[in-house]
């Protein structure tokens, strides 16, 4: 943390960030997307990014005990699984990830219904996203409460909430704690993207 505070001011940041965003937008990006603290704000408003709304990082400790799920996993078929995950990704984002490609591999699908979910289990922590759903607030219960029983207890369990996806309450009965927000932004084109359905992001990064 020392050598990490003793780099800060010097412009470095700033210079990295011209820098992904020129690689980025070489490549015909259409849109860059990112969360940023209030402190980060004003450097990406700077630079052509725009506020849409919020996330908020909701975490369930180490330790807590596991839930019941009524609810089933997505079948064990493999490629119909992938599929519907790619689905509902690319109805949102209006075009194929290849983030997915990478994510997949990791992690275990959910699905309660309409509503489908990647939990992605790391060495330190895992996540839950992204999850979509196009129904009601019954099944996201159901699902939350599917991945804390398929999570693994000794480690965190994370969502990057869409702020307004899901009620706060939910989460809370399940045992999760808001641990901070940040704003989420883009720069480009948005034509086409439609996040209503998404509930929680793959991940796009730490609070800190």
């Amino acid at each position: 943390m020392g050598l990490a505070w003793a780099w800060r001011g010097r412009g470095y940041g700033r210079l990295l960030l011209d820098q992904a965003i020129l690689l980025l937008e070489q490549q015909s990006t259409r849109s860059i997307w990112l969360t940023a603290s209030e402190a980060g704000f004003p450097l990406y408003q700077r630079r052509g990014f725009e506020t849409i709304g919020q996330v908020e990082r909701w975490v369930l400790p180490k330790g807590s005990d596991a839930r019941s799920a009524d609810s089933l996993p997505i079948d064990d078929d493999p490629n119909h699984a992938n599929a519907a995950l790619q689905d509902a990704d690319q109805a949102a984002w209006g075009e194929q990830r290849a983030l997915l490609n990478y994510l997949l591999p990791k992690g275990r699908l959910l699905r309660c219904g309409a509503t489908i979910a990647l939990l992605q289990r790391g060495s330190e922590l895992q996540i839950l996203g992204p999850w979509f759903t196009d129904n009601g607030s019954k099944e996201q219960r159901q699902l939350l409460d599917l991945a804390v029983a398929e999570a693994y207890s000794e480690e965190e369990l994370v969502v990057d909430l869409r702020t307004g996806a899901l009620p706060p309450q939910v989460l809370q009965d399940s045992g999760f704690g808001l641990q901070g927000h940040t704003r989420l932004m883009v720069r480009g084109d948005t034509a086409g993207i439609d996040l209503i359905r998404l509930v929680s992001f793959a991940s796009l990064g730490s609070m800190g």
